[in-house]
């Protein structure tokens, strides 16, 4: 079912939800602020690792390096030692104890056609070894053109564009709310400001 979260609410709430279980997807349009909505999840995640010695460490993959015909499993070990020099036993051994909460990102610069298959594999792998702790981010656009479902994530958040009143508060914090009527006059800048990326620009 669909629920509109607070515009406060922190993605790290959802995951505890018993509904999402620790497996979400996040969508958005270019631009909508899914990066950076995913690097503030990893940050929260540390705090709660700092707190918690059992709980898992937060660690960004970028899909965009994912090869066809390679599991998922070996990628993310290959990833940990190419990026943080961490043995291949050791990587392997911190999935198997389930020690890393995977935060893949950049899941539609692969293409549609390896799109499907990096799916099909993540969808392998989160059955096959019911990893429980993951997060995969797309632009909602090329995740629906895909056709092909993350089945094994059990809930999903779309980032909506930003409505006037968030814009205009945003712009009244950066003592900019004079830019207000240059936006608000102007169908195709208002358009753009809906957008975290593209208002941070125009300021």
């Amino acid at each position: 079912h669909d629920t509109e979260l607070d515009s406060t609410e922190r993605l790290i709430t959802v995951l505890e939800r018993s509904d999402v279980q620790q497996r979400l997807l996040l969508l958005g349009e270019p631009g909508a602020g899914k990066t950076t909505e995913l690097v503030a999840l990893a940050y929260d995640l540390l705090e709660q690792a700092e707190r918690n010695p059992f709980a898992p460490i937060p660690i960004t993959f970028e899909l965009s390096s994912w090869k066809e015909g390679k599991s998922i499993e070996t990628w993310l070990v290959e990833q940990l030692n190419r990026f943080y020099r961490l043995k291949k036993e050791i990587g392997q051994q911190w999935l198997e104890e389930e020690q890393i909460f995977l935060l893949l990102d950049g899941l539609d610069e692969l293409g549609l056609t390896l799109q499907r298959k990096c799916i099909s594999t993540i969808n392998q792998f989160l059955e096959t070894q019911t990893y429980p702790y993951t997060v995969v981010c797309c632009r909602r656009e090329e995740y629906e053109a895909g056709q092909t479902e993350l089945k094994q994530l059990k809930g999903a958040v779309y980032l909506r564009p930003l409505n006037d009143q968030q814009i205009q508060t945003y712009l009244k914090d950066l003592n900019r709310y004079s830019l207000w009527e240059n936006i608000g006059n102007n169908p195709e800048l208002l358009d753009l400001a809906r957008q975290p990326l593209f208002l941070t620009m125009l300021v």
